[in-house]
Parts: C-alpha cells; sequence; structure tokens
C-alpha cells in the first residue's frame, strides 16, 4: 500500500510541475504515462493479493515436502547425525511414524477446506536411523524405545577390548514402519 501512495505522491507532483520549453513538457508527459500506468498495475496487483480467493499463491504461505518427507514417500534411508543435537520436540513429532502401522501427520502442511493437514503412510522400505554421541545428550526414550539400539566403542576402546577397528560412536537404529 506504501508502494501505491509514493506512486500517487509522484504523479501528484509530476502534473504540478511545470516546465519552461517543449522538451521538458514532452518528457513530463512520458513520465506522468509512465507513473499512472505504473499506479494501475500496483493498484491491480494490490487487489490481487489482498483477494482471499485469487488463484495466484504469491504472499502466501506454501507447503514444500523436503527431503525427510519425501524419504518415507519414496522409501529411501535417512541418516539423522547428532540426533541428541536436535531440539527434542521436533524428534518427539516422529514418534507417531515409527510406531507399527505408523503416519506421519503434517498439521503444517494444509489439508484443503478442512485445513486437517496431511498424512503420510511411510513406504515400506523407508529407514530411519539416529546417531548420536552420548556424551552431549541422549535421544528420549520414547524415541529409543520405538527402534534397535547398537552402542559402538570408539575406536581406541574396541581395539583394546579386541573390536579391532571399524568401531565409531554411540548410535541408534531406528526401524520404519513394516
Amino acid at each position: 500500500h506504501m508502494l501505491l501512495q509514493h506512486i500517487q505522491q509522484l504523479l501528484s507532483t509530476l502534473l504540478h510541475q511545470t516546465s519552461h520549453n517543449h522538451h521538458q513538457q514532452q518528457q513530463q508527459c512520458e513520465l506522468q504515462q509512465q507513473a499512472v500506468d505504473l499506479a494501475s498495475k500496483a493498484s491491480a496487483l494490490t487487489q490481487q493479493l489482498d483477494s482471499p480467493t485469487g488463484s495466484s499463491t504469491a504472499g502466501r504461505f506454501e507447503w514444500v515436502d523436503g527431503s525427510l518427507t519425501r524419504a518415507i514417500q519414496h522409501g529411501t534411508w535417512v541418516l539423522l547425525d547428532n540426533a541428541n543435537l536436535v531440539n527434542p520436540t521436533v524428534l518427539d513429532r516422529l514418534n507417531g511414524l515409527l510406531e507399527p502401522n505408523g503416519v506421519l501427520q503434517l498439521d503444517e502442511a494444509g489439508g484443503g477446506v478442512s485445513g486437517g493437514g496431511r498424512v503420510i503412510s511411510p513406504h515400506p522400505g523407508f529407514r530411519l536411523i539416529l546417531a548420536y554421541d552420548p556424551k552431549h545428550g541422549e535421544v528420549s526414550r520414547a524415541m529409543r524405545n520405538r527402534g534397535v539400539e547398537l552402542f559402538l566403542l570408539p575406536p581406541a576402546a574396541a581395539a583394546a577390548a579386541g573390536g579391532g577397528e571399524g568401531s565409531g560412536g554411540a548410535t541408534v537404529a531406528e526401524g520404519g514402519a513394516g
């Protein structure tokens, strides 16, 4: 709306200015026409953006599926490294997905007229693997109960225990549905 006011102010200033020669008058006339055209376009754009039933998504929020959502739908594996550094409320959103016959409820995705969001059922091949170092914290017990937990000794401790090379930090493997 400020753009429209600025354009109207410019138009008003141009209309009130007087020029002394024909060349300036011609330029002023062209500028006035451009200002009128711009004001008309700005007004139409403002009406379109303010319209609740407009077909454009400009100026509106639109859900776009991310990597995790696509992986759930297409059955790929996802590794969430340093999962214990993720805000617990974010991880807890995945609890329902990791239940037997679980789904992911995406309230933010919108559900059309009902506004109920989207429900995504995981592809049978989907797997979620959480990896974390316990010296930086844990993941919730609820999350840990939904998968298979593996503990890997650090390389030096594994070698001393006869585990050889290839051991890493602690990891938690979470199974998908199925």
